[in-house]
């Protein structure tokens, strides 16, 4: 799947969100003010989360969870509640060459 060039704005729940679809792309998308994760990666094996920028999070501002095989790279990550990017039990993550300011647990 592709997920890529969108803008999510006003989310009470997560921007965006992969669940159960292994080689998904999240590439050059703009998520701003989501209650939830900014983007929610969760049993989706070689997923790449690429270029996008994230911005207003109430969670995480990526999460990787029960998901192996990812990349999360070339990110803009902002004013985010949580974590900036948050990886729960997976195997072989990259995590590389994002930028992430303006983080804090609440």
């Amino acid at each position: 799947a592709y997920i890529n060039n969108n803008g999510v704005t006003n989310s009470t729940d997560d921007g965006v969100s992969v669940e159960y679809s292994d080689g998904t792309l999240v590439t050059s998308n703009t998520v701003t003010t989501a209650g939830g994760d900014g983007v929610y990666v969760l049993t989706s094996d070689y997923t790449l989360v690429d270029g996008n920028t994230i911005s207003d999070i109430g969670e995480n501002g990526v999460y990787i969870s029960n998901s192996d095989n990812v990349d999360v790279t070339d990110n803009g990550i902002s004013d985010v509640d949580g974590h900036g990017v948050k990886v729960n039990p997976s195997d072989y993550v990259e995590v590389a060459n994002n930028t992430i300011t303006d983080i804090g647990l609440d």
